[in-house]
């Protein structure tokens, strides 16, 4: 595997590395041209935003909410602040990408589905449309909720971005992170 070379040989280059599952990147990495669900060559770099947030948080979250209207207010802006956020260019191969566009636009006609059919079951006056409905709504909630990530972030460490999702031989060809001080 080759990186892109520097133009300055004294410019330190960002590195990734792998940890069991896990792609362990630096912020600012410069990533193979290797898609990173397929292990297939690309010239397709997708933009992707990643943010995390310490999981004691939530707990903070929860109970901020509970102190209702002035704690949502505040749990809005605590969660904000917490955020642990990067910006990588990841390399993906077009099917990939279209897949994950394609289960995006699935969810939104099954919203407009959904919404169809609680307009049937108003004109009908009969409950089983609008229980489909709610079904329908329920899934496209929990899609939404879930997103359509190609990859995952565990964790943001200091520097250090903890990336799940990623397959097996795009990892295999990765230096281990526990040896990445061994020469």
């Amino acid at each position: 595997m080759s990186f892109p070379k520097s133009t300055e040989p004294s410019a330190p280059r960002p590195h990734l590395w792998r940890a069991g599952n896990l792609l362990i990147a630096e912020r600012g990495a410069v990533f193979p041209q290797r898609c990173l669900k397929t292990n297939q060559p690309t010239t397709l770099f997708v933009r992707q935003s990643m943010s995390s947030n310490h999981p004691s948080i939530f707990l903070v979250l929860i109970l901020m909410f509970l102190c209702f209207p002035v704690g949502l207010g505040l749990a809005v802006v605590v969660f904000l602040l917490s955020a642990q956020a990067t910006v990588f260019e990841m390399p993906y191969c077009p099917h990939v990408v279209h897949a994950r566009n394609t289960g995006i636009l699935n969810t939104m006609m099954l919203a407009c589905g959904a919404c169809a059919l609680f307009a049937v079951a108003y004109w009908t006056d009969s409950f089983v449309p609008a229980i489909f409905a709610i079904i329908a709504m329920s899934s496209v909630a929990l899609s939404a909720t879930i997103g359509f990530p190609l990859v995952w972030i565990r964790e943001v460490r200091g520097n250090v971005v903890y990336i799940e999702g990623v397959c097996a031989q795009f990892l295999d060809e990765l230096p281990d992170y526990h040896n990445r001080f061994q020469r």
